[in-house]
């Protein structure tokens, strides 16, 4: 029985360090000196980096409260923070634990269109975190986000200078906060200019289960004066006390009475402000209000006085963290596919099926739950089939380390999409049938398990004597090793195809780019039938680690960490569904990012779900000939198919076109568009140029006209384009001189025969040509056995120049990996949820130490929370 072994599948390492002082290892065997060597190296960061200037770490440098306005610190724009909230006596032990950090203040600039985001770690029944926007100049709180999820977001509706308030409601939470250019994300709360909400007014409907006099008697203890409202039947307006003793007795009493305790009152944020009655201030307090006494159980809803209505902006789709995935999706021209597919008159309406066999599912993730339609786990432990389940579920522990590969996977293919949680995904009207193959720690599945997987899927009998209702439209393969294909997977991938089933591998990481040989695809990418997947970064170019060779297919994006080449900020990678570990050991949804040409190969898949949804009967055999004619991709590379990129790079919006022309031979296809690629573009404060590719959606009469800058600072120059369409790749610079100090927004008008768009821009100017000033706080880097996972030194570090430079000694001769992190909230913890964290190398390999090395250089960035970003350097390219 052949072994089919992943590279390493270690992402978001959990370090529990307890000392925290330089140093390293060393030391004698039998009495004879041990050689020790040193390691050094820089850790880099994102240019927009900064920290909360008051976490709950002791051990933080040049620690500053910011609590109030008039201490509230000063941020650039855009910006990727991080921090710590906590109400006094909650969370973990630390600078902030006794008498509580209730509030962080920071102030800014801010552009109409912007959007600042705050999202949080732990559980929302216990800690509650909320987001609200001041005017610096009237003081008006002209935005809110205060719901009960661990996301909040304000749209600024014009601009000007704000005060941004973090505000812990209850418990205690590790934060990241981010703002971003114009137009990057969307956000249903729209800042005003006024006051959002009508200050000590609620609205509360009471509930139906509970009498009449219980409500008044809680009115009455908690001094709420009723000034509209009787009965069950509608809502009543509440106001609370004018007078600010009453108004704290009052909250205390409804503390009391609550189903959920809270160490937060109404006056904790009287300190933001100078005097007191500031109508901000008793907003925040009518929210804190609002939020008590709907805990009391007592109504169906409790609400403020709203002044402004939320609205809902029109982009498509609206999670909140489809920021960091748009680059692969655009790449493959997947929000145009979704374009097309939405204006059909006639909607399809059957659902295709996705195959994902890989190490299982985090079931009751909610970007998943709804869309799995079948599943089954083949695994063999130690006797056939002795871990056999009709369950798919991803069991994984903490201490399986788990990289939640095929929950990963899976959301590329098909997660909830326009829900407004996590990410989206290449077809979100798929479903999923997950087919569980590697048993957790193992990093491997053997042959047999996976063709009974293939079978399954198939609609055929298997081990588990059971056939699949239906069958799978198409099988994803996220897997492989360095062989030839097998006569097992060379069958049973015929059988598949036999029956209708389009068949998707990974071309493997080993960068075995032997262009000679097919082997140099793994298997079972290398068997017939299989569309073989490579990975490209952001900049559409063949990673450094995807396998080449006669057997390459095509490519998708698969991202490469070491790149910053995204034009958003984040890390070249793929964003999906994950899962992670709350402080107690319990397994909860997350989100992030991991690289391969596995997270290549599930674009793919979904493309081919998207295939199968406008038009059901089409064959793999179409498929392949589709490819073959070059109708489904974007060459790379030499013209025509070659073994670094096979076809192309996969392009969903001609899939789709192609397959509805299969479906009508009189197809009522609209004309493609021209669009931009990236749709923004971020420099920074030391970029001065960026490539721009101008392209079209599908066939199009559509040419591009000029295209013309809104300030003489930016300039566009031709690079490689069509003489006729002038369609093709541009270079963008920037010049800073005539710029203000600060940061730009300029805009790029893309004129065209018939319409016009735009390219969002993102410039800062330092004041003076200094040094970076981005900072994390506190980094520690460890240094550990690459074998047993011992620590072999460490030590702490600090940003200098936007850089943390590191070295420890004492370091013996072998097989190393360095990892890097923050513990902000001062718990032990290292790289968990919301933490900042790097290691080096990649999971799949190691250092070898025999003498002192230097050079050791690696980023780090914000690991995400629960619904936010997993920026793990250390993602790993697994098969």
């Amino acid at each position: 029985m052949s072994d089919i072994r992943k590279s390493s599948l270690l992402t978001c390492l959990l370090l529990i360090l307890t000392a925290c002082g330089g140093g390293g290892g060393g030391g004698s065997s039998g009495g004879t000196p041990v050689a020790t060597y040193t390691v050094s190296g820089t850790i880099s960061l994102p240019e927009t980096a900064a920290v909360d200037s008051d976490t709950n770490d002791p051990q933080q440098a040049g620690r500053a409260r910011n609590d109030t306005l008039v201490s509230a610190q000063i941020i650039t724009n855009p910006v990727q923070l991080v921090g710590t909230l906590n109400v006094p006596s909650s969370g973990p032990a630390g600078a902030n634990f006794a008498a509580g950090d209730l509030d962080d203040v920071y102030k800014t600039s801010l552009v109409a269109g912007q959007v600042v985001e705050l999202s949080f770690v732990g559980n929302t029944s216990l800690n509650d975190m909320d987001l609200y926007l001041i005017d610096a100049d009237s003081l008006a709180m002209v935005g809110a986000s205060y719901s009960t999820l661990p996301t909040e977001c304000i749209r600024v509706g014009r601009s000007g200078n704000f005060y941004v308030v973090a505000d812990a409601y209850s418990g205690a939470a590790i934060y990241n906060l981010r703002i971003g250019a114009p137009g990057e994300t969307s956000c249903a709360n729209v800042s005003t200019s006024t006051n959002v909400i009508v200050p000590d007014q609620l609205v509360a409907k009471p509930s139906m289960r509970v009498t009449r006099a219980a409500q008044r008697a809680l009115i009455h203890s908690a001094n709420l004066e009723t000034l509209d409202g009787n009965g069950h039947e509608r809502a009543h307006l509440l106001r609370l006390p004018s007078d600010l003793a009453q108004r704290d007795k009052g909250f205390a009493k409804l503390r009391q009475a609550s189903v959920r305790l809270s160490a937060a009152t109404s006056g904790s944020l009287g300190k933001l402000f100078s005097h007191a009655g500031n109508e901000a201030q008793r907003a925040i307090e009518t929210i804190h209000y609002a939020k008590q006494l709907m805990a009391s159980g007592l109504y169906d809803y409790v609400e403020p006085n709203l002044l402004l209505q939320m609205q809902t902006i029109s982009y498509a789709p609206n999670d909140p963290q489809y920021l960091p995935q748009r680059w692969h999706y655009e790449q493959i021209n997947q929000p145009a596919a979704m374009d097309r597919i939405n204006a059909l008159s006639v909607a399809p309406t059957q659902r295709p099926l996705v195959a994902v066999i890989d190490s299982g599912i985090v079931d009751n993730h909610p970007d998943l739950q709804a869309q799995i339609a079948d599943g089954h786990s083949f695994i063999t432990i130690s006797t056939t089939g002795d871990g056999d389940t009709t369950n798919p579920n991803d069991p994984s522990t903490r201490a399986d380390s788990p990289v939640w590969h095929g929950t990963h996977v899976a959301g590329t293919i098909a997660a909830l999409s326009n829900n407004g949680l996590f990410g989206a995904s290449v077809a979100p009207m798929a479903q999923l049938m997950p087919l569980r193959v590697f048993a957790p720690g193992t990093g491997g599945a053997s042959s047999f398990d996976i063709i009974q997987a293939i079978r399954y899927a198939s609609g055929l009998s298997n081990r588990s004597g059971t056939v699949a209702a239906r069958r799978a439209d198409v099988i994803n393969m996220s897997l492989g090793s360095q062989s030839t294909c097998p006569s097992q997977f060379a069958t049973e991938i015929a059988n598949a195809r036999a029956q209708g089933v389009i068949v998707v591998a990974a071309a493997g990481n080993a960068a075995r780019n032997d262009l000679a040989s097919p082997a140099s695809v793994g298997t079972p990418a290398n068997c017939s039938g299989v569309i073989a997947v490579g990975a490209t970064d952001a900049r559409k170019q063949q990673t450094y680690y995807s396998n080449s060779g006669a057997a390459l297919t095509l490519m998708a994006p698969g991202g490469d960490p070491s790149q910053s080449t995204t034009g958003t900020g984040y890390p070249d990678g793929i964003y999906s569904t994950l899962g992670n570990f709350d402080a107690s050991g319990t397994r909860i949804p997350s989100f992030g990012l991991l690289a391969g040409t596995s997270m290549a190969t599930p674009h793919v898949a979904g493309v081919m779900a998207l295939m199968r949804y406008v038009y059901p009967s089409i064959t793999p055999a179409q498929i392949d000939t589709l490819i073959a004619a070059g109708l489904m991709t974007d060459d790379l590379g030499v013209a025509g198919r070659d073994d670094a990129t096979g076809y192309g790079l996969i392009n969903a919006r001609k899939a789709v076109e192609q397959a509805l022309a299969l479906a009508s031979s009189s197809s009522t296809a609209p004309t493609g568009i021209v669009i931009a690629s990236p749709a923004s573009i971020s420099f920074g404060s030391t970029a001065t140029s960026a490539s721009l590719e101008l392209k079209t959606t599908a066939t199009t009469t559509e040419t591009v006209s000029s295209i013309v800058s809104s300030t003489p600072a930016v300039t566009i120059a031709a690079n490689s384009i069509d003489a006729t369409t002038k369609l093709g790749t541009y270079t963008v610079s920037v010049d800073r001189t005539s710029l203000p100090v600060g940061t730009s927004f300029p805009i790029l008008t893309v004129n065209t025969s018939t319409r016009t768009f735009t390219v969002q821009l993102t410039v800062i100017k330092n004041a003076v040509v200094t040094s970076s000033q981005a900072n994390y706080g506190r980094v520690l880097v460890s240094i550990e056995n690459a074998g047993t996972g011992t620590k072999l030194g460490q030590s702490n570090v600090f940003a200098s120049g936007g850089k943390y430079a590191w070295s420890i000694s004492g370091i013996p001769a072998g097989q190393i990996r360095i990892i890097a992190g923050t513990n902000l909230d001062n718990d032990g913890v290292y790289c968990k949820l919301g933490e900042v964290c790097g290691r080096y190398p990649d999971p799949s390999t190691s250092i070898t130490v025999g003498g002192n090395l230097s050079g050791m250089d690696f980023p780090i960035a914000p690991t995400g929370t629960t619904t936010t970003s997993t920026l793990d350097s250390a993602a790993s390219h697994v098969q």
